[in-house]
């Protein structure tokens, strides 16, 4: 803001992978810099400073998934529940059938993975979609989510385990796969 401000830099001048400077704050967790940046109409916006890759419809959506995220790697337990008998408003479940539909945390993440899913498919490389999955895990976990695999013993008891996130973080990349089959497959109709 100081350098626009003061010295008429010009914020529209990309990095060397072509970023533009809104990307680069909202990436980063530069909440402050990212909405003075969208609260000045001459600055793009956009990631790469083309209207294919912008940063999708619901911006504010990417930028606290990313705040989240960020809070709950500084929390220090990395701690994951076992033997869950009894599923919660939070939890948000795997397996075959359609039980994981109506989940109310199955909702909850699918909209977020929705309201997300133009980001994800901007970005350019495996490194940055891989670190935003962990992202979405990590948020969802600031929120008092879990991530939950059904367990059936040979008795046919069933209990639910929590994920670690690096599982966790493996099926949000399945999921973003299967969403992006259907919207391709829609697209086709």
């Amino acid at each position: 803001q100081y350098l626009v401000e003061t010295w008429h830099a010009d914020a529209n001048i990309k990095s060397n992978d072509g970023s533009t400077s809104y990307y680069l704050a909202a990436s980063n967790c530069h909440f402050e810099v990212s909405e003075y940046l969208m609260s000045n109409s001459d600055i793009d916006t956009s990631i790469h400073g083309d209207d294919n890759n912008s940063i999708g419809d619901n911006p504010a959506i990417v930028q606290d998934v990313k705040h989240k995220a960020e809070m709950q790697r500084l929390e220090i337990s990395t701690d994951v529940a076992t033997n869950i008998r009894e599923l919660g408003e939070k939890d948000i479940t795997w397996g075959k059938g359609g039980g994981n539909i109506h989940n109310p945390g199955n909702k909850h993440y699918r909209k977020l993975l929705d309201d997300c899913f133009d980001y994800y498919k901007s970005l350019e490389n495996m490194k940055s979609r891989l670190s935003f999955q962990r992202d979405v895990v990590d948020s969802l976990r600031f929120d008092g989510y879990r991530f939950v695999d059904k367990q059936t013993l040979e008795g046919g008891q069933t209990f639910w385990n929590e994920m670690p996130p690096e599982k966790a973080s493996t099926k949000v990349g399945r999921s973003l796969i299967e969403m992006k089959k259907k919207r391709k497959k829609m697209d086709q109709l």
